[in-house]
């Protein structure tokens, strides 16, 4: 019977051990999503003048494009989307998946870049402005074979972007902003 007890103590013990350990693993995993989120969103205050974030666009019949941010920058609009991958990623512009690698595990995903392009064409239809897309990947991730262009990690956008000047701002730029914003925020 005290046997017994202390198996039934020691499986509880362990098992209490592994449901805290994968409470834990999610929690840091969360934080991780959320610090890289919030991190962008405060460089994608620096690089543009105004942004749109996390909307969803009718494209009819019952299917919607989802757009994490539509930004106005110095030269017209940046669609930028949020890629949360780790690890070594194997990506070309022309290929329909691509690789992460994570401790010496091979994840399949889908090429990011076709979706991007469909999205920056539907927001073309939309605008007359110049529309650029880019998906911008975690710090944690890297391209040992090759970054496909339409490609930023975290810690480069700034320079790639460079900080908005408000002051620089053509009258026909912010109108058309205006427009848009209104279009798709209502």
């Amino acid at each position: 019977m005290i046997i017994e007890n202390i198996k039934q103590e020691h499986i509880l013990a362990g098992a209490i051990v592994l449901i805290t350990a994968v409470i834990i693993f999610l929690l840091l995993r969360r934080l991780f999503v959320y610090n890289n989120k919030r991190k962008i969103r405060n460089i994608i205050k620096k690089i543009s003048y105004d942004f749109i974030e996390d909307i969803e666009i009718d494209e009819g019949l019952e299917h919607y494009a989802h757009l994490d941010y539509i930004c106005l920058g110095q030269d017209g609009i940046h669609i930028i989307a949020v890629k949360n991958y780790a690890g070594h990623i194997f990506a070309a512009d022309d290929i329909n998946e691509w690789s992460q690698i994570v401790d010496r595990k091979s994840y399949k995903f889908p090429n990011p870049g076709f979706e991007l392009t469909h999205s920056v064409e539907l927001l073309k239809t939309m605008t007359d402005l110049d529309v650029t897309g880019y998906n911008i990947f975690s710090d944690t991730a890297d391209f040992p074979k090759g970054r496909p262009e339409s490609v930023i990690l975290c810690a480069d956008m700034l320079e790639f972007f460079g900080k908005v000047s408000k002051r620089n701002l053509s009258d026909s730029l912010l109108n058309e902003w205006k427009k848009l914003k209104l279009h798709l925020c209502t």
